[in-house]
């Protein structure tokens, strides 16, 4: 198969992305040919990295990648590229020029995110992991004490070592939310969202298991996976349906988002997104929010999560709760996180991380205590 008839696989398939999932209308196809792992992985490389550059990719009869990428590096961007280039709907690219300090930050959204690893600590050290995928040029993260990058584009689900539970896949700055949280020994915490059990996991592992640690998800299923993987990795994660009132220390409330900060991996995140669908987005976000104070004591803290960099659903919800209630307090980070880190990142109200940042993904934290 040449590189025209790759082309063209790729148009047809995009074409499908604006109603489904790029990774499910990618997998879809694969699974309906015969294809061999060579064509599947240069396919999929292409796939991934040419739909970053949508519209063109779509209208462009003579759509060339190294052409566009090369015009992208060269030029400042407008929020007309954002559009014309990237194929953000229009509202959306507006919002995404608003939440960046520099429209050309857009650029390192534009490359495939580091594979990260976070080291389980109840059953490995990060050196001993380093030492056992040597052959794969592993170096240490460098704000996280738990993360490993590796340079090689492995399956690492399919090594002994992430089967015997040695390490998760996290992102350097989803490992940070560790820190934000800053449990202590015996705090009964509450993950709200907790979905398939990243963060719960990533929680307890790094406390050896010394927290009181509850998790509950609108999704059973969701709910199902994480206590399966708990159980293999010998956390003590106790899943609840209704948690109780007033009765944590802190609740994570790591919430469903735009996934803006994410799209070196999932590609379409913005691409999908409009201006209903965001706003349905935040709306969730502030029912839950509100639903979160129903479950901290007196004294306890909200630790609000997001993997997104627009201020819609970051600090204009953080407005809008401490505007609707009287007894909550906002906490800066700074008083929360290591100086290092917050120097390192250059951090001052939230936490806020950006793959320009030691290509750390795009994240977003605000810390509201109860009074």
């Amino acid at each position: 198969m040449n590189s025209e008839n790759y082309l063209d696989i790729i148009k047809k398939l995009a074409l499908q992305i604006k109603n489904e999932p790029a990774r499910y209308v990618f997998d879809k196809f694969i699974s309906e040919n015969n294809f061999n792992s060579n064509i599947r992985r240069r396919l999929g490389d292409l796939f991934f990295e040419s739909i970053r550059y949508y519209r063109r990719l779509v209208e462009d009869p003579d759509f060339n990648l190294e052409q566009v990428k090369n015009e992208v590096c060269s030029k400042d961007l407008t929020i007309q590229d954002l559009s014309d280039i990237f194929g953000l709907n229009g509202e959306i690219a507006e919002y995404v020029s608003e939440s960046l300090n520099d429209i050309n930050d857009y650029k390192f959204l534009l490359s495939r995110g580091p594979l990260t690893l976070r080291v389980n600590p109840m059953k490995m050290t990060r050196d001993r992991l380093l030492s056992l995928l040597k052959d794969f040029k592993p170096i240490k993260t460098e704000i996280s004490p738990f993360g490993i990058k590796l340079n090689s584009n492995i399956n690492v689900r399919q090594l002994q070592e992430f089967k015997k539970g040695f390490f998760e896949i996290q992102d350097e700055a989803s490992q940070l939310v560790y820190n934000l949280v800053a449990p202590k020994p015996n705090e009964k915490i509450l993950d709200l969202c907790a979905g398939t059990g990243g963060k719960s996991i990533a929680l307890q592992s790094c406390s050896y298991n010394t927290l009181d640690l509850h998790a509950t998800d609108i999704s059973n299923d969701r709910l199902t996976i994480l206590k399966k993987r708990s159980k293999v990795l010998g956390l003590k994660i106790k899943v609840v349906n209704n948690p109780f009132q007033h009765f944590y220390d802190k609740v994570l409330l790591d919430v469903p988002c735009s996934g803006s900060g994410v799209i070196r991996r999932d590609v379409d995140n913005l691409i999908r997104m409009d201006k209903d669908r965001l706003l349905e987005l935040v709306k969730t976000q502030r029912i839950l929010l509100n639903k979160a104070i129903n479950f901290v004591k007196k004294g306890g803290v909200i630790v609000y999560v997001t993997c997104s960099f627009l201020k819609k659903e970051n600090e204009e919800n953080i407005e809008y709760i401490l505007n609707e209630y009287r007894n909550l307090r906002f906490v800066e980070v700074c008083d929360i996180l290591d100086a290092n880190i917050v120097k390192k990142l250059n951090l001052k109200s939230y936490f806020k991380t950006f793959p320009r940042y030691y290509a750390m993904d795009g994240f977003f934290g605000a810390v509201l205590r109860v009074h």
